[in-house]
């Protein structure tokens, strides 16, 4: 029985903080969201015991702390890739991107014999939306 009072505090816990988040936001975009976001969890958190009904293994690690960071990473590296697409296109071929820093992003191309500095630096802050000042590029 202690499971089950266990499951229904958990529930009852995420919704009361659902109520409490969606009266604090005012109403708009951000409060869609936010209850978007409590409706998802409240609804992990009814199916928390499942797995453990059907004697089966699922990971939660997808909330972990590192989560965040991790979905940065991925972004970043695909905008790595578009990157170097976008300026194989406008004749910058064998161009290689790397996105760094934490908080604000810098961008690195390293384009050996492309010559043109300013075109490179302009076609990446067109895609971005970086200030050029934070764009170095290696020619």
């Amino acid at each position: 029985m202690n499971i089950f009072a266990n499951w229904i505090l958990g529930i009852a816990g995420v919704a009361v903080l659902g109520v409490l988040a969606d009266s604090a936001l005012p109403e708009g975009e951000t409060s869609k969201h936010v209850r978007a976001v409590f409706a998802l969890v409240t609804t992990l958190a009814i199916l928390m015991p499942v797995p453990r009904l059907l004697n089966a293994e699922i990971s939660f690690d997808f909330f972990s702390a590192d989560a965040p960071q991790a979905m940065l990473d991925m972004t970043d590296r695909q905008l790595e890739v578009d990157l170097t697409i976008a300026l194989a296109a406008t004749g910058i071929a064998g161009a290689e991107v790397r996105i760094f820093g934490l908080g604000a992003r810098y961008i690195t191309v390293s384009a050996p014999g492309a010559g043109d500095e300013g075109k490179i630096r302009e076609t990446v802050a067109n895609i971005t939306g970086i200030e050029p000042g934070r764009i170095y590029v290696y020619v």
